[in-house]
């Protein structure tokens, strides 16, 4: 597990997300009634990017760090350009005796978690900056020491947004189309937990 950062390049014409996976049993009985459940309890997201050009530093830094992932292999934190920002998230509500809060998003009504990766996220209490008095772990878990946040109080966040990702595939075709200029049709990206 990587908390590098996917290089943001020039020469990306378009990036959106390319689709969204669940993993649903479903057990029909012999008269047609059926059960179903979920195997997932958030979906996983797949990016489809495409460069349609590269100079030679973005084409070797797209290589190297495709490279250093040994393609498919490990992942890194991704963010998608439509959500990169968090702006004084609500992820929990004070009660005077807990100190740990994770952070996370709400994305459609479900708490997604998130890399908030460097610089170090904000954080807030009833939306006043506290800037000391807690601790973050590498799992995004907030920890606070005294004060801790009083009943009702909402805890929030700002900071960057990250998905964790790898390459959906272990191949990479970088074409040249000109020289010292190289277009790449196609990366896929796939979220994991």
């Amino acid at each position: 597990m990587s908390d590098t950062v996917f290089p943001a390049l020039q020469g990306l014409a378009y990036d959106a997300v390319a689709d969204m996976q669940s993993d649903t049993l479903v057990q029909r009985s012999i008269g047609g009634t059926e059960v179903r459940a979920a195997r997932y309890a958030t979906l996983i997201y797949g990016w489809v990017l495409t460069y349609s050009f590269l100079d030679k530093d973005d084409c070797e830094g797209m290589r190297d760090f495709f490279e250093a992932r040994y393609g498919a292999f490990d992942d890194f934190l991704f963010s998608h350009t439509g959500d990169a920002q968090a702006a004084k998230l609500v992820i929990g509500y004070g009660n005077g005796s807990e100190e740990h809060f994770q952070i996370n998003r709400m994305l459609r009504g479900a708490a997604y978690a998130t890399n908030v990766g460097m610089p170090v996220p904000r954080i807030y209490l009833d939306g006043v900056l506290r800037t000391t008095g807690y601790s973050l772990s590498t799992a995004d878990l907030i920890t606070f020491s005294a004060p801790l946040p009083g009943s009702g109080v909402a805890v929030s966040w700002s900071g960057d947004l990250y998905h964790r990702a790898r390459f959906a595939m272990d191949i990479m075709d970088l074409a040249e189309f000109m020289h010292q200029l190289w277009e790449l049709k196609q990366v896929d990206l796939v979220s994991v937990r």
